[in-house]
């Protein structure tokens, strides 16, 4: 074989290996597809587009990654990750990876799911079937957003589950937690929500009456400063103990709260049902494992 022979050759894997689906985001546009967004890295098969790729495949914005019975992992070249546990689907964005179907762990990057953006720490992300979104900290704070506004503060080694709440306005909030004055504000006051992290504060004349008391608090959002929610208190039930300070004589009789069913560790943020757990776990893990165990039966 002579010379051109071989160049000619060698130009032909090149090209055919740039139109494989498999190389970059086949629906991405024309001005992106030259460039590489992401590396997908796996211990065996996996889907890129549809398309079967084995080891490793390189990633447009646009791509979606399915895992079938292995992890695979997605390093972004800003530095973050994604893993994937068997049985997931993300599609990458420019910012973050939206995951359809399945569990996964981001590491320094993003995760949209369910309308919500979850970022910050190391944490495990699962969308169960029914639509719920389980967010557990593995390592440092994980952040769940909504529109923009903060639904949830999730510690390691903490979950929550979201979901909507039926029945409510979009801008709905109930919350349970202390009632406490907001500092250099007079008539202000606050209450920090103990399944979510998440600070409400509202000016109604009432609430003093409440002070150092543990209460459900009902309202509807009118506006935000960085993560404390301004709120417009509509209902509050006070929840005992503890008692002290007494509530005064001339203290309206506010309530009953139309959501005290939620029982304690749940609240509504911004129309949204919140759980909050005590143990986050390692979802990632749990999946991986089973998956493991599932093919040494089927062996």
């Amino acid at each position: 074989m002579g010379p051109m022979a071989r160049i000619s050759i060698a130009v032909l894997s090149v090209v055919t290996a740039l139109l494989n689906p498999a190389f970059v985001s086949a629906g991405a546009p024309a001005s992106n597809r030259a460039t590489v967004f992401a590396v997908a890295n796996a211990n065996g098969a996996f889907r890129v587009n549809g398309v079967t790729a084995n080891g490793s495949s390189r990633l447009a914005v646009g791509a979606t990654v399915e895992t079938e019975r292995v992890a695979a992992t997605v390093h972004a070249q800003s530095g973050g990750q994604w893993v994937l546990a068997p049985g997931a689907r993300v599609r990458l964005n420019a910012g973050s990876a939206r995951l359809e179907r399945g569990t996964a762990r981001l590491h320094g990057a993003a995760i949209e799911s369910g309308g919500l953006l979850v970022q910050g720490g190391t944490a495990d992300v699962r969308l169960t079937e029914g639509g719920k979104v389980v967010v557990a900290s593995v390592q440092g704070e994980t952040r769940v957003v909504r529109r923009q506004v903060l639904l949830a503060r999730v510690p390691a080694g903490q979950s929550v589950e979201v979901q909507p709440a039926t029945g409510v306005s979009p801008d709905a909030y109930v919350v349970r937690g202390y009632v406490q004055p907001v500092p250099g504000r007079a008539g202000a006051w606050r209450v920090t929500d103990e399944a979510s992290g998440v600070t409400v504060e509202a000016t109604e004349d009432w609430l003093g009456d409440w002070e150092g008391q543990k209460v459900v608090l009902e309202g509807l959002k009118t506006g935000s400063s960085g993560d404390i929610v301004l709120l417009k208190g509509t209902g509050l039930t006070p929840i005992a103990p503890p008692p002290p300070p007494a509530v005064t004589a001339s203290a309206p009789a506010i309530g009953p709260v139309a959501h005290t069913g939620l029982g304690a560790g749940k609240a509504i943020i911004l129309g949204m049902e919140v759980a909050g757990g005590a143990v986050g776990g390692n979802m990632l893990g749990r999946v991986i494992n089973r998956e493991a165990r599932t093919s040494t039966i089927s062996q």
